[in-house]
């Protein structure tokens, strides 16, 4: 009698289809019977409130304190230009003439006038004390004379106007003619800016305007000279809006000791208020996620050892600190470390929880650091 014997092959397919069937079951055993999620370590600071001034961030161009258009008197064609954009001049230079040749007769002939009418008065008045003529000639010929004089005076002040002489120490800032050019009496030939004063013209938003006074410090920077800044002072504040843009202007007076410093450079300011205000401060590394003025961050409750998300908005940023204007508020709980890991209602465990009094020393550590505070004008 012949005994079925099942071949290798037929084994091993069977030993295997076992295998298979036993560890699916035990998945599914396992995923039948969940773990509780792990608490994920964190660590948290408070959020705290000082009384400090968010500095001002705007950007400017460099400016003269004080410039002028300088002109002819009168008429004519420009004989000679002797200065150009840029260069510096001293009180009571010469910049410019105009061809003298019609000014000069004039003023000549006005000469000749007032030379006749002089004589025409002497004699007048020998004439009248010898009762030869009336007094009312003789008053005639005294007021030919003084009209005489006016019109000399006027033409001698014209001729001495056919020239452009600088009117205080400074620097040409723009030369509208050139030599040969025939232009009219007050046209623009020539634009100074006095160098004694400079100052830096910026804008500010409505919101920003309302915390500067004059007489706030500012520290100003330019990238003709990234490694140093200059000192200026808040000299004066806009009352109304630029029609055009809606800002408001501010001018900032800046030192120039060494004159190195020249029209239209533009320049990064940062202006101090001298008015305090209740800023919202929180660790830079507590930010999650930022959109513009908008952020998030990872609130800690210690009642439940959960974090919820909270969004925030943003009031300035800085190196140490982040300046928040509405969404968190004093003595609560934020995550600085492990946020990454962490979403909407997660366990955790905080390490090294900080005392009550860690509130109190970042406090006092903000104003230490608020110069390093800087505002997010996007």
């Amino acid at each position: 009698m012949n005994h079925y014997r099942p071949s290798r092959h037929f084994l091993i397919s069977f030993g295997t289809a076992i295998l298979f069937v036993v560890t699916t079951i035990g998945c599914a055993s396992k995923a039948q019977t969940p773990t509780p999620a792990e608490a994920t370590p964190i660590r948290v600071e408070p959020v705290v409130e000082s009384e400090n001034a968010l500095p001002i961030l705007t950007v400017g161009a460099l400016e003269p304190a004080n410039s002028a258009k300088l002109s002819f008197k009168i008429g004519g064609p420009i004989a000679k230009l002797y200065v150009d954009e840029g260069d510096r001049v001293r009180q009571g230079q010469l910049l410019a003439v105009l061809a003298t040749d019609e000014i000069d007769a004039a003023v000549r002939q006005t000469q000749a006038a007032l030379d006749k009418a002089q004589r025409d008065a002497d004699r007048m008045a020998r004439l009248y004390r010898d009762s030869v003529v009336t007094l009312a000639q003789f008053q005639d010929s005294e007021t030919a004379l003084d009209v005489a004089a006016a019109t000399h005076e006027t033409t001698s002040f014209n001729r001495r106007y056919a020239q452009i002489v600088a009117p205080s120490a400074g620097r040409i800032l723009h030369r509208h003619a050139e030599p040969g050019e025939l232009v009219s009496p007050g046209s623009s030939i020539l634009e100074i800016g006095f160098t004694a004063r400079q100052l830096v013209r910026a804008s500010l938003t409505d919101r920003d305007i309302v915390r500067v006074r004059t007489g706030d410090s500012a520290t100003i920077s330019f990238d003709a000279f990234p490694a140093q800044s200059f000192e200026g002072r808040v000299i004066r504040t806009g009352e109304a809006a630029n029609q055009r843009t809606g800002s408001f202007d501010v001018e900032i007076a800046v030192l120039n000791p060494d004159k190195r410093l020249r029209s239209g450079f533009i320049a990064r300011i940062e202006i101090a208020p001298s008015n305090s205000e209740t800023l919202t401060i929180v660790h830079p590394q507590a930010l999650v996620r930022a959109e513009g003025l908008s952020g998030t961050v990872f609130v800690f409750d210690q009642s439940s050892n959960t974090v919820r998300e909270r969004e925030i908005v943003i009031a300035g940023l800085g190196s140490e600190q982040i300046v928040v204007s509405r969404g968190l508020s004093a003595g609560e709980l934020i995550v600085t470390e492990g946020a990454p890991y962490l979403t909407d209602g997660s366990r955790v465990i905080a390490i090294d929880q900080p005392p009550s009094s860690a509130s109190e020393e970042m406090q006092q550590s903000v104003g230490d650091e608020s110069s390093q505070i800087r505002e997010d004008n996007s």
